[in-house]
């Protein structure tokens, strides 16, 4: 077989990979970004874009600092399996319940200051987005193996 012959094939193969993906990507159902599904849920006006999104950044780092605090907890913890210490261990898992706890708390009341946001009109359909929230913001299913 000629390198030429190599060639054509390899880009043959490429291409259709390429479609097969394509086709692949194009079939699944594609979830619009939350703060887009929000904004169009809620019909936010420009204003309250802007300040949707000021709350979206300070929501942000309040959950990457308390990621953080679970992260050094964690790693504290499984320096323990060289040396166990019950205390410590106690104190360890305590501290990143509570730091799960605060987050779970933030997403709440980043939620109640999105409600805030909202004109008299847009209650109700904050109250219909309410019934989507734990879908919107789960995490993806395991793969199927």
């Amino acid at each position: 077989m000629t390198k030429t012959k190599i060639l054509y094939s390899a880009i043959f193969i490429l291409i259709l990979l390429n479609i097969g993906q394509w086709f692949f990507l194009g079939s699944r159902r594609h979830k619009p970004p939350p703060r887009d599904f929000i904004i169009r849920k809620l019909n936010l006006s420009a204003t309250q874009i802007t300040d949707y999104d000021i709350l979206i950044k300070n929501h942000r780092a309040a959950i990457q600092a308390t990621t953080e605090e679970i992260r050094v907890h964690k790693n504290a913890l499984y320096q323990l399996l060289k040396n166990r210490n019950q205390a410590a261990e106690i104190q360890l898992f305590a501290q990143i319940a509570e730091a799960q706890m605060k987050i779970e708390k933030l997403h709440f009341e980043h939620f109640l200051a999105i409600k805030a946001l909202c004109t008299a009109e847009q209650l109700p359909l904050f109250d219909e987005l309410t019934k989507e929230l734990a879908e919107l913001f789960a995490p993806p299913p395991p793969p199927k193996h």
